[in-house]
């Protein structure tokens, strides 16, 4: 019986069913992709409908294939990006939404863990604008009150000294204005992290940035950095405070998934 059944399958094997497939675009035309989860928008002709989706990026008016496949022959998904004649889709867009494998602790993946770093996070970062000018990047902070900062710019020439090196320390004081405190000169390669000077009460260390003679631009590159991040490094000898509500407005900035396990 089962020689029989085997015959019959090689014989059947040049009509496999053929799984309809249609042109579509994703989106409803209002610039909606994203309905729920893996559901998503897709437009067929002028009717708008709701197809599953794991397998491409959900980008507003992607041209892709919808339909069936045999794994699930019932249930209406993207098949894949189209291709418009000679036109040539640029970018990796056959990578579906696959965020659960980079989320930790995910039931659903977990499988590529994505480990962020410190810099990563925007609020109230401290970054190099050009030359001897940084930024700091809006946020909230917490100082005897809510104090919102706006994103702005400060030019840090004045702060290099006239020979060795210091700390130049910035941060935010308890009216939402920001400072900068000097530290004490030593010669560049004595300059070490413990130099960095201590934070003054109600007042919130944002960054460190190493300044020294004939400095042109600070450095702030993935490998090598004048800038120390000191946004998430806790109370300080002086009783500055502030840091810990940082870490709870974290909650606020980040994917629950992830921030759940930085705040607690």
């Amino acid at each position: 019986m089962s020689q029989l059944r085997r015959r019959m399958q090689n014989l059947l094997k040049p009509y496999k069913v053929r799984r309809r497939t249609y042109d579509a675009w994703l989106g409803d035309g209002n610039g909606n992709v994203i309905k729920d989860g893996k559901w998503m928008y897709a437009r067929i002709r002028e009717n708008v409908l709701i197809v599953f989706n794991n397998r491409v990026q959900p980008a507003n008016n992607l041209p892709v294939t919808v339909g069936y496949d045999d794994i699930s022959p019932n249930l209406l998904q993207v098949i894949g990006v189209r291709e418009l004649g000679s036109i040539t889709i640029d970018g990796n867009w056959d990578v579906g939404p696959h965020h659960e494998t980079h989320e930790w602790g995910n039931a659903d993946g977990g499988t590529d863990i994505v480990w962020v770093q410190l810099k990563q996070f925007l609020p109230l970062k401290v970054y190099l604008s050009s030359g001897l000018t940084i930024k700091i990047y809006g946020g909230y902070c917490y100082l005897g009150g809510w104090q919102y900062i706006v994103q702005q710019s400060l030019d840090m020439t004045s702060y290099v000294p006239a020979s060795d090196a210091l700390w130049a320390m910035v941060y935010i004081d308890g009216s939402g204005s920001v400072g900068v405190k000097e530290g004490s000169t030593k010669a560049l390669n004595q300059l070490q992290r413990t130099d960095i000077p201590d934070s003054d009460p109600n007042t919130y260390p944002l960054a460190a940035i190493k300044m020294y003679a004939g400095q042109t631009t600070i450095k702030d590159g993935q490998f090598s950095s004048d800038i120390e991040d000191l946004r998430f490094a806790g109370f300080t000898s002086s009783g500055a405070t502030g840091s810990l509500y940082q870490l709870a407005l974290v909650e606020s900035e980040l994917d629950y998934a992830l921030s759940r396990h930085i705040v607690g």
